[in-house]
């Protein structure tokens, strides 16, 4: 899993910081990149309010986010920790992660 390889290190420390109140995308286990809002700030570690889809339900609070599983709302370039598609010549399209 991405966040698996992400906890053991295999990618490049961080390169950004964020601030508390910054809204931010963090990537999830299933649902891909969400939103999120900085509440917390600890050693490049960050906790995130994060808002369901489902109308009625209550916002919750996702402790000591590394800082490598997050990235700023509509960045347009790959960032490390993507899920990306690659089409390569031999084997067609294959899934990987963006590492570096």
């Amino acid at each position: 899993e991405l966040l698996d390889l992400l906890e053991a290190g295999i990618c490049p420390p961080p390169t950004h910081t964020y601030r508390i109140g910054e809204e931010v995308e963090v990537i999830t286990k299933g649902y891909g990149w969400q939103r999120a809002t900085v509440v917390g700030v600890s050693d490049h570690h960050y906790d995130l309010r994060m808002t369901t889809s489902v109308e009625g339900q209550e916002s919750f609070v996702w402790h000591n986010r590394p800082a490598r599983t997050i990235r700023r709302p509509g960045s347009q370039a790959f960032e490390v920790g993507d899920r990306v598609d690659a089409l390569t010549r031999s084997y067609g399209w294959q899934r990987g992660i963006v590492v570096f």
